[in-house]
């Protein structure tokens, strides 16, 4: 197998210091876009359930599956460029497609113009999958725990 010494001496080798950062501002625009589309969604989407009928549980439930959803759809095409981004190199070594970007904006207009917008939600359904179920609880925790503290969440 291969270790993690020779990893990161490949990836220093054909981007210096820098290689260890590749991606990196994805990742922190992604954690933004994440964390305020989620509480922001949550927010709204229980004012919503509320205005409907519902309350306490299940509008809490309603209103996280909301957010969750809404959470991958904000993210996905963030993940996507980001993966393109980071693992270019070794996909056009495995599959002979050349795909080289000389950055995430490149990724974009590239996957525009060859495979169009909906290329951007590929893997969003396994995304949401594992975000989805999370967010409900993490929603429906945070409010026991508001509760058990005496504070007031969202909506």
């Amino acid at each position: 197998g291969t270790t993690m010494r020779t990893h990161v001496r490949e990836i220093h080798t054909s981007g210096g210091i820098a290689g260890f950062w590749k991606g990196a501002s994805l990742t922190v625009s992604r954690a933004v876009v994440l964390g305020s589309v989620k509480l922001g969604s949550y927010d709204e989407a229980k004012s919503m359930f509320k205005g409907l009928g519902l309350d306490g549980v299940p509008q809490e439930f309603c209103a996280a599956a909301t957010a969750g959803f809404l959470t991958v759809a904000a993210t996905a095409p963030l993940d996507f460029t980001r993966t393109r981004l980071m693992a270019a190199k070794q996909f056009a070594q495995q599959s002979g497609v050349h795909a080289v970007y000389s950055g995430s904006l490149d990724v974009v207009l590239q996957t525009l113009r060859k495979e169009g917008p909906f290329a951007f939600y590929k893997g969003a359904f396994p995304q949401w999958l594992r975000i989805g179920p999370y967010t409900v609880m993490h929603f429906l925790a945070w409010e026991r725990l508001c509760r058990v503290f005496g504070t007031t969440a969202v909506g």
